[in-house]
């Protein structure tokens, strides 16, 4: 009975490893939204324009901060940055900690740079889910404008995955 018992236990085993892992398999890539109040309705009428920007690089071109300070229409500005832990299901798995510190780096760099432009910025890491990390930004951050930074079409998994057209269609379906 000692063989059989062993192989009965490993039998259950892999059955409670398979569920497992169809289980993780299952979630879906963008988690549902949390029921945690946003920080406010709207942003304040009080004259600044406030962006939310989700940045899977350092963003630190002229380019974009001359994007951001032309659609503020001469407006003070203020940013909030959410710098996504971009990293692998295997990295996440085993605690890899170097999307973290890839993350802070681009957060810096990017506040710093936006800083430069005279625009008031901030920031945190973010999750992995560029989507998640726009929602919890906004649970932070009243913003006017949400801009998702990141590489150029020929190069984007987030484009690619459809992301920023997604945020666009949850941004009707909220309003």
């Amino acid at each position: 009975t000692g063989l059989w018992a062993w192989i009965l236990v490993g039998v259950v085993a892999l059955l409670l490893m398979g569920l497992v892992a169809r289980q993780l398999g299952k979630r879906s890539r963008h988690p549902p939204a949390l029921d945690a109040p946003r920080a406010s309705t709207a942003p304040a009428a009080d004259g600044i324009h406030r962006v939310l920007v989700i940045a899977d690089e350092s963003v630190t071109s002229e380019a974009f901060r001359d994007t951001i300070t032309a659609h503020a229409a001469g407006r003070p500005i203020e940013a909030y940055v959410v710098a996504p832990a971009l990293s692998s299901k295997l990295a996440r798995w085993t605690g890899d900690e170097s999307a973290y510190r890839d993350a802070q780096e681009h957060l810096d760099a990017t506040v710093a740079s936006l800083s430069v432009a005279g625009i008031t910025a901030r920031g945190e890491i973010g999750p992995h889910d560029p989507l998640q990390a726009a929602d919890d930004g906004l649970r932070e951050f009243a913003a006017n404008e949400l801009v998702f930074a990141t590489h150029p079409e020929d190069s984007s998994n987030w484009l690619e995955e459809g992301v920023v057209d997604r945020a666009r269609r949850e941004a009707l379906a909220d309003d």
